[in-house]
């Protein structure tokens, strides 16, 4: 009886060191995953900055162009003025 005890101690004991050597892996590859998913995070973060900087830089070419469309307009207008001035002298 005494001898199943040890048996039965060291078994538990082998089951405790198998579960603990479980245990640390998970926790390993927990903390790998976690620092993907930080490391993830961060491209995505530099990815929607660059996109935003993106969009603010063709929003301002878009102005930019509006401006310098109504420039030509306005250029256009007044060589059209120019012209009619000197056919009237």
């Amino acid at each position: 009886e005494n001898t199943q005890m040890l048996e039965e101690k060291k078994a538990w004991k082998s089951e405790k060191e198998k579960l603990q050597e479980v245990g640390k892996m998970k926790t390993e590859q927990i903390n790998k995953l976690t620092k993907e998913q930080k490391e993830s995070f961060e491209q995505l973060h530099k990815v929607l900055k660059e996109r935003d900087a993106v969009k603010e830089s063709l929003a301002d070419e878009k102005k930019e162009n509006g401006r310098l469309e109504k420039m030509v307009e306005e250029l256009q207008s007044l060589i059209k003025t120019l012209k009619n001035e000197i056919d009237d002298n």
